[in-house]
């Protein structure tokens, strides 16, 4: 009922807000005359006008915005695996006290309520890449990220409450929300990335998933040891919502509704994608037929599992592992475990850069840099894992 009232809102908002050329209606007050729209910025994109180090492009600042949402994001994903460690048994904080559990969940209510998470994550993967065709995808990325920080503030009640399955329906939501940001981002690439920029400005925005794990493992350790084990989930959760005010603010969804975008990038922007198409893909539409006894589809998912199955074991386990089989400090397992995922963002961001420049150059064809980054990269994530 929820989601439905948002995409309601969304569809409200394109048809009712018509917007010129050069303008934009999104969090902005207008006039409307006899000469056209008279767009006012909002005091947040006229404060971030005004301060050197936001005036890059603004495809490159949308980038970094996304990049900052991921991480954000992921760094949710953190707070659980490490504040488990301290809730469901007794320990020892920094100082030397000792603290009795709070919490007498057995493995089986612990191992369910983590994988609720997932079960939502799966469900809205396919329909997010409908609603990013139909609706601004900007907007679904950000009532994405906004969302789940604000229902990951609200995990600490849930888990106070005793209820493991209130704790899970809250991670289904999570789940549900979450497994739009992906699909959505790609969205936004279709309207802002130029073809031959497109995998630096992807990479730039999804190597925040690696640096939300590099910051959030070590953060969500410390928190959970020198503060307490709900801090990390407050700590994002505020984060979150902050960072959905300043995407709001400063994202459009196309060039030409960014009203502070020079002319000069627009144009090179536009005339670079070319012509986008407005007709919206449905399920009927698409030939899911030749999709489904397509060998490069199932090679892909292939090797997508792999690279799911690997990295999010790390992220939810690693902490958990060297506590209990290392007998390391939580504390300082925190950035240890970090460093994985530090080697992948790494990889990944220059991967992309890399990339970019054999297609440029004509050194490889798409297809062939496609192939090859892809076999390598999911070859360096077991090496890492």
């Amino acid at each position: 009922m929820c989601f439905d009232v948002i995409i309601t809102s969304l569809s409200s908002y394109r048809t009712q807000n018509a917007v010129h050329e050069d303008g934009a209606t999104n969090l902005y007050s207008f006039d409307q005359t006899a000469d056209g729209m008279q767009v006012h910025s909002n005091k947040i994109l006229q404060m971030t006008e005004n301060v050197q180090c936001c005036k890059c492009r603004k495809r490159w600042q949308l980038a970094i915005l996304a990049n900052i949402g991921f991480m954000i994001v992921f760094g949710i994903r953190c707070n659980f695996g490490a504040a488990k460690n301290h809730m469901f048994k007794n320990y020892t904080d920094p100082w030397g006290h000792h603290h009795i559990h709070d919490f007498n969940w057995t493995r089986a209510e612990l191992s369910v309520m983590e994988s609720s998470f997932f079960y939502g994550y799966l469900v809205t993967q396919i329909p997010a890449g409908f609603l990013a065709a139909k609706y601004p995808p900007n907007k679904l990325f950000g009532i994405a990220i906004g969302t789940a920080s604000f229902l990951n503030a609200f995990l600490p009640y849930a888990f106070n409450t005793k209820s493991d399955t209130l704790v899970a329906i809250i991670q289904i939501a999570q789940g549900l929300v979450q497994g739009v940001a992906f699909p959505s981002m790609h969205g936004v690439w279709r309207f802002w990335a130029p073809p031959l920029e497109r995998s630096k400005l992807a990479t730039t925005s999804f190597t925040g998933s690696y640096a939300g794990a590099v910051l959030g493992l070590p953060v969500s350790a410390w928190l959970v040891s020198y503060i307490s084990w709900s801090a990390p989930f407050y700590l994002y959760g505020i984060c979150g919502c902050i960072w959905a005010v300043f995407w709001f603010s400063l994202t459009f969804e196309k060039p030409a509704f960014h009203p502070t975008i020079s002319l000069e990038e627009k144009k090179y922007i536009e005339e670079a994608i070319g012509h986008v198409s407005n007709t919206h893909p449905t399920f009927h539409t698409v030939p899911w037929k030749a999709i489904l006894t397509s060998k490069p589809v199932w090679a892909i998912i292939v090797a997508n599992f792999a690279r799911s199955w690997t990295f999010y074991l790390l992220l939810q386990n690693q902490l958990t592992y060297m506590k209990e089989k290392l007998d390391m400090n939580i504390n300082d397992s925190g950035m240890l475990a970090a460093l994985p995922h530090a080697v992948m963002g790494v990889v990944v961001l220059l991967g992309g850069q890399l990339a970019d420049y054999l297609r440029s150059h004509k050194i490889l064809s798409t297809t062939a840099v496609r192939k090859l980054f892809n076999c390598g990269g999911r070859r360096d994530l077991n090496v890492h894992s």
